[in-house]
């Protein structure tokens, strides 16, 4: 009776060993979580506020928590209303491991709703991924439309963005939005004031006469 029970028991214990390690055998590898970002050093790193025709800067980065990577494939798009409004003027990549640029020239590329140019590269030697960590893509000039009317407007990287690992599988990043606030110039906003006071005044003026 107690050799059948402990049979038993090494029976149950065998079959939970083989469960646990069927359950480890079909756990998925840790995949890694790759996402691509706009920011500056003015305040909110996220947002800026200008007047139209005015140019600023951002800095665009990759990150990566876990895989090595050799190569990136993002562009900057300018969705909803902001589509058409925004120009890339310049790029500095002084600094970037993706020196092996997809597009050597950028400037005056107007951004849209859509992907226009491939504004990412390759590292100078595949044979050495970059770590994981948050990685130096480029710093652009962007400049607005004169003619751009007040409001908040997004850019952010393409849909189409992707990072290359060292296998050379694609991996799909996530993208934050970059807030543009558009408010009239001091100029324009000191003439619709006085505008305001000049409205103010004929109203009393005519309020007065009704009396």
């Amino acid at each position: 009776m107690i050799n059948h029970r402990i049979k038993s028991v090494f029976q149950t214990s065998a079959i939970s060993l083989i469960v646990l390690a069927a359950s480890l055998s079909i756990t998925p590898t840790a995949k890694a979580v790759t996402g691509i970002s706009l920011s500056d050093t003015i305040g909110d790193p996220n947002k800026i506020t200008i007047s139209p025709g005015s140019s600023f800067a951002v800095t665009m980065l990759l990150s990566a928590t876990v895989e090595q990577l050799i190569g990136t494939t993002y562009s900057l798009v300018a969705p909803g209303a902001a589509a058409g409004k925004f120009t890339l003027v310049a790029r500095d990549v002084v600094g970037t491991l993706f020196s092996d640029l997809t597009a050597s020239n950028v400037s005056n590329t107007t951004l849209t709703n859509a992907a226009t140019v491939d504004l990412g590269g390759l590292v100078a030697n595949l044979a050495t991924p970059t770590l994981p960590g948050t990685l130096f893509l480029a710093d652009y000039m962007i400049a607005s439309d004169p003619t751009l009317a007040p409001g908040v407007y997004l850019l952010q990287a393409g849909s189409n963005s992707v990072a290359l690992d060292s296998a050379f599988n694609s991996l799909p990043v996530s993208t934050s939005s970059y807030e543009v606030t558009v408010v009239p110039e001091p100029g324009a906003a000191a003439l619709a004031f006085v505008g305001l006071g000049v409205l103010t005044a004929l109203r009393r003026a005519r309020k007065a006469r009704g009396n």
